[in-house]
């Protein structure tokens, strides 16, 4: 986010004594509690370092003081001679950190649908890459289930709506429940069901103007199978979840399709199920790709005498052939634990897996010719499921929980922000938004892309629509963290 975006429409004087100078070269003002020592005693210390400007000096302050006030500095300046006091009214975002140095998420925009109705669940899915930023709603078009997928497009840090998309032919229902993007190529799934089969819409940008290039179908699909709930892309291979799927006399079993882009067409490679695989294993809830891997979530899968532990399997492949790996268990596996519920790859040798019932996530590595669990990040206090969703980027690891209670409101929804330092994971935050309601669920959707995640809060009421949905996105920048910290 560029720093002139955070200037508020009006100021006011700010007390001398609570502001102090900071040199983004002096490495003494690198040490947060160095820089808090300056504040004085009635100021609780919660600081937010903006990024200024290239070669120039800035200081930011950030609290709450002694009468309960939400205030901030920001004091942009050559020769440490201007300051000024600024109040943000248009932001609405709320942050609770341990410091994270000079990194961490601030809240950047809220997506909203224009065309949103009561029950359009906008945000019930969402992905980002790069400036390109796409947001699932499943009941849009005037209340209809038909729905639609928004794709917004980022241009000197302001995000703008670039189209939306329907397919071309009538799709089952809940278009738009899960979204994928690779590049220019998005994935649009639509579950269906108990009277429809599902489907996944690929559409592809050229230039600024998306087009449907496939419609994706099982083989051997089947009503209810919800093909198409989940779905994930990367290159020219997409993985289609069923997780209702029937495998053989196992019903609900789940499965997972996988289809590969030669040219302009798509064709099925390969449907992947698991070889222990049972009733009700919900395989298929979650999946990712990347590359020549595959991991699929089972988080109903029974393993070593518990019941709803829950289970990933990876899948490579070599030349058109996927083969199974060993399976991945939490190594701490409880009953109704629901390991695999959410799934995310960092790279081809580390994945984020998602158990609701522990409400953590695990992360696992590939080492030495196998996947090793190198961590679980779960929160030390606040949480009610999470896990529903995770993503990962290099060190840093979010964990959704859309049940989490945020401001008095039952399932507001959080995310809880782990950063890695050498092997070690540590908790540094807690993104909420201050507009946060009852039954909201941020974090439904999550995903995670260089210095920006984006979150969906598909159930929030907005005017006499409820259920209408919103959409979050936080720039992980040159912002500073601390407890208490929270913005009007």
């Amino acid at each position: 986010m560029n720093w002139k975006e955070w200037v508020p429409k009006w100021i006011h004087p700010f007390p001398a004594q609570w502001l102090f100078p900071f040199d983004k070269n002096d490495a003494r003002h690198r040490d947060i509690d160095g820089v808090c020592k300056t504040l004085p005693d009635r100021f609780t210390p919660a600081v937010l370092l903006a990024k200024p400007p290239e070669n120039s000096q800035t200081a930011c302050e950030v609290g709450r003081n002694s009468g309960g006030n939400d205030m901030l500095s920001l004091l942009p300046f050559r020769q440490f001679f201007v300051a000024l006091a600024l109040v943000f009214l248009s932001a609405s975002v709320a942050l609770s950190a341990e410091p994270i140095g000079l990194d961490g998420f601030i809240r950047d925009a809220e997506f909203i649908a224009g065309d949103g109705a009561a029950n359009s669940q906008f945000g019930v899915a969402v992905d980002i890459e790069g400036d390109t930023a796409v947001v699932g709603a499943v009941g849009t078009l005037a209340g209809t289930p038909a729905g639609s997928a928004y794709v917004y497009f980022r241009v000197n840090g302001s995000w703008n709506l670039q189209t939306v998309l329907t397919p071309d032919t009538t799709p089952p229902k809940s278009f738009g429940n899960s979204v994928s993007i690779s590049g220019n190529t998005l994935v649009i799934g639509a579950g269906g069901s108990t009277t429809e089969i599902g489907a996944a819409y690929v559409f592809l940008r050229t230039g600024t103007t998306w087009a449907q290039q496939a419609k994706l179908t099982a083989s051997d699909g089947a009503i209810n199978d919800l093909f198409g709930a989940v779905v994930a892309v990367d290159g020219n291979t997409a993985v289609i979840g069923a997780r209702l799927d029937d495998v053989g006399a196992n019903a609900d079993q789940g499965s997972a399709y996988v289809f590969v882009r030669s040219g302009t067409a798509w064709t099925q490679q390969q449907k992947l199920t698991a070889s222990d695989g049972a009733a009700t294993d919900n395989f298929g809830i979650a999946v990712d790709v990347i590359g020549n891997t595959v991991i699929v979530g089972s988080n109903q899968d029974d393993n070593s005498a518990l019941t709803d532990n829950g289970a990933a399997y990876v899948y490579t492949r070599s030349g058109t052939v996927w083969t199974q790996q060993p399976k991945l268990i939490a190594n701490d596996t409880l009953s109704n634990d629901k390991f695999g519920r959410s799934v995310d790859f960092n790279s081809a040798t580390e994945v984020v897996i998602g158990a609701t019932g522990a409400d953590a996530g695990y992360v696992f590595k590939f080492d030495l010719g196998a996947w090793v669990p190198e961590a679980k990040l779960k929160p030390a206090v606040g949480f009610v499921q999470a896990g529903i969703s995770v993503a990962l980027q290099g060190d840093i690891a979010l964990v959704g929980d859309n049940f989490n209670t945020v401001n008095g409101n039952a399932n507001g929804g959080a995310i809880f922000v782990f950063s890695r330092t050498g092997a070690t994971w540590t908790e540094v935050d807690r993104l909420t938004v201050n507009d946060s309601a009852l039954q909201d669920q941020m974090s439904f959707g999550l995903a995670l892309n260089g210095n920006t995640a984006i979150a969906g809060a598909p159930f929030k009421d907005l005017g006499l629509n409820t259920n209408q949905g919103v959409a979050y996105t936080f720039d992980f920048d040159d912002v500073i963290f601390r407890n208490g910290f929270q913005l009007p």
